[in-house]
């Protein structure tokens, strides 16, 4: 009987022995500790570059309707229309729904003063001036700003959810981020746009 356990024992540590030698398996173990990791970097990177497209499309949008709006003298409402839909077929694949619009024309004076001339937007960003008014969201630079001019901006809005939002919002507080962009231009054709 002692023979056998003494035999038992000698097997037992054999095996052991031969297990602490054996290195097929941590290869597995490493896969398995890192993959966690690979994963969240994989998903971050994702993540970001589908933000990166679309700030680069809100960027795009509020450049074309500035641009669009400067290239005309007067416009109906059909052109406004118009030129605002064409934000719509910019921010594909995108839900559009979450876009906001703003344009306005801000008309600056002999003497500097600088009062809005028409506004107009869409998805009802917040801020929205009315007409004749000196007050509105986004100051005009004095680069920009000459004497006896107009200044057109436009300004786009985009609410970006991600599905990882919820993750996120135990860290950031938010489970959307709003991702605009400011574009000024002047009137191409020499004379102010007016729509309204």
């Amino acid at each position: 009987m002692v023979t056998a356990v003494r035999a038992f024992l000698i097997r037992v540590a054999a095996r052991a022995a031969a297990l602490r030698a054996d290195r097929r398996g941590v290869s597995a173990v490493e896969f398995a500790l890192i993959l966690p990791i690979m994963l969240v970097i994989y998903a971050g990177c994702v993540e970001l570059s589908e933000a990166l497209s679309i700030d680069r499309k809100v960027n795009r949008i509020a450049a074309t309707i500035g641009d669009l709006f400067s290239q005309y003298s007067t416009m109906t409402a059909t052109d406004v229309t118009n030129v605002l839909n064409a934000s719509s077929a910019i921010i594909v694949p995108y839900a559009s729904g979450n876009l906001k619009l703003m344009i306005y024309t801000v008309n600056i004076s002999a003497t500097g003063e600088q009062k809005v001339g028409c506004a107009t937007s869409r998805n009802s960003p917040t801020g929205v001036p009315t007409k004749g008014s000196s007050v509105f969201p986004h100051p005009i630079p004095t680069g920009i700003a000459e004497n006896n001019s107009q200044v057109i901006v436009a300004y786009s809005e985009y609410s970006y959810s991600s599905p990882f939002s919820t993750i996120l919002k135990q860290y950031t507080g938010k489970d959307s981020y709003s991702l605009s962009h400011v574009y000024m231009i002047r009137p191409r054709l020499g004379t102010p746009v007016t729509w309204c």
